[in-house]
């Protein structure tokens, strides 16, 4: 039998740090494209509109680059962890997406040969990290919405200790749906069964309309006494001021 605690186990007494890890790194690959270099423009966009095309790919290096934080968290050797997204390349590393945007997971080549022989100390199998990345359409909050919520829905049928959902929104009242999109994903997590005790469940949205500062909306879900909300983190300190 495996030595080595379950994945869940681990992850539900680091919460708190494993959210700043991952926010942490997705931040450190996210945050220079949100730096708009191109001509003026007065549409109203936010760099999201000018650079979608490499938010995605810069998603998956994020993520990819928690491996080697969750292999020490979980003791596993470096190269356990196996990420999988749609855009593998040398940068982001890892293999062809498999059942969701981004996983990684515990996993060994070898037992995919004819001649493969049992481990003396098997691995354990599973999903350490699940993602989705959904932007949705620039001018339709409608659709953005319902994009994104198909995403989310997704990893709830995926067992895995950190799920993470990064997504286009819109802040302003009139296309506004960043609050809408916000409260259900709480209302899913919160009545629908949609909550393991002690998952990481990290949002980080995205607004298509606004300005050039770094205006993304992070929250993740807390269970307490009034049962289970998703709401700002207490170690986030908040969007850029514009």
């Amino acid at each position: 039998m495996p030595t080595r605690p379950p994945f869940l186990a681990v992850v539900a007494e680091r919460v708190a740090e494993v959210e700043r890890h991952v926010w942490g790194c997705l931040e450190q690959r996210l945050r220079p494209l949100w730096a708009f270099d191109g001509p003026p423009s007065d549409s109203g966009y936010t760099p999201l509109f000018h650079y979608v095309k490499r938010m995605t790919p810069a998603v998956f290096a994020g993520l990819g680059d928690c491996r080697p934080f969750f292999e020490e968290m979980f003791g596993l050797p470096s190269g356990s962890l196996v990420p999988h997204h749609k855009e593998p390349n040398e940068e982001a590393g890892g293999l062809a997406e498999r059942l969701l945007d981004f996983t990684m997971r515990s996993w060994e080549p070898a037992i995919e040969r004819l001649d493969f022989e049992p481990l003396a100390v098997p691995k354990p199998y599973g999903i350490a990290l699940a993602a989705e990345s959904e932007w949705g359409k620039y001018n339709s909050p409608e659709t953005t919405f319902r994009m994104v919520l198909d995403d989310f829905l997704k990893l709830l049928d995926v067992q895995a200790p950190v799920k993470v959902v990064v997504y286009g929104c819109f802040l302003d009242s009139e296309r506004g749906n960043a609050e809408s999109v916000r409260a259900r994903f709480e209302y899913v997590l919160r009545t629908l069964s949609g909550y393991t005790p002690g998952e990481v469940w990290l949002f980080a949205g995205f607004p298509w309309w606004g300005n050039d500062t770094w205006a993304v909306r992070v929250h993740v879900a807390r269970a307490g006494s009034d049962g289970l909300r998703v709401t700002v983190p207490e170690w986030w300190p908040g969007p850029d001021e514009g």
